[in-house]
């Protein structure tokens, strides 16, 4: 997901096995549902799982990153993750199109 170079020498890099449909959504352990995240990734995409409201995991790019080449996983500080929200609830629009708009003001 994260295109991060996974290694067994730094602990949030090692790759682990991951179900793309979760085994609690009826995710089958076969190769087709899984995949290799490293662990930042597996367990920002189990805490996404876990609310998530979706009635198929067929659409999520946490499921299916390679169905979503311009999706990016990022990592922030809290201070800047609550500025986005605020930021995207004033201007009526979601946090990703937020940051979208972000970059294309500040894109050379």
């Amino acid at each position: 997901m994260c295109g991060t170079s996974v290694s067994d020498e730094q602990f949030l890099t090692i790759p682990q096995c991951d179900h793309k449909i979760p085994a609690d959504r009826g995710g089958e352990s076969k190769l087709p549902n899984l995949q290799t995240l490293c662990t930042r990734c597996n367990l920002k995409k189990r805490q996404a799982c876990s609310g998530c409201k979706l009635a198929s995991c067929e659409g999520c790019p946490f499921a299916y990153p390679e169905k979503f080449s311009a999706v990016f996983v990022v990592s922030v500080s809290d201070t800047a993750a609550k500025q986005i929200r605020e930021l995207a609830f004033r201007e009526g629009i979601t946090p990703d199109a937020a940051i979208s708009r972000l970059v294309e003001k500040t894109a050379l």
